[in-house]
């Protein structure tokens, strides 16, 4: 693929730029109150908690990777990735 097949269209985020980023993580509070309920709608059907083992591809800022982190539990395995590098 040539760099212009992979360039970002001009209507999306540009998720290297750290002002989008830092945009993303100041509204987490308002992404839990709409989303929250529907990831964790999401994880329950997944049938996540104690012992499973989650690895959450493109996870961005990670509030889902957070959430399903808060069931498996502590000590337990969990993963989460990004390709983002100002995400990480």
């Amino acid at each position: 693929m040539s760099a212009e097949q992979n360039d970002v269209p001009s209507n999306a985020f540009d998720w290297n730029k750290p002002e989008t980023v830092k945009r993303w993580r100041g509204e987490r509070e308002r992404r839990q109150q709409v989303l929250g309920v529907a990831t964790q709608r999401m994880l329950e059907a997944a049938h996540i908690g104690p012992g499973s083992h989650v690895l959450d591809v493109a996870a961005g800022v990670g509030d889902q990777a957070l959430q399903a982190a808060r069931l498996v539990g502590p000590g337990q395995c969990r993963q989460s990735t990004s390709p983002t590098r100002c995400l990480k």
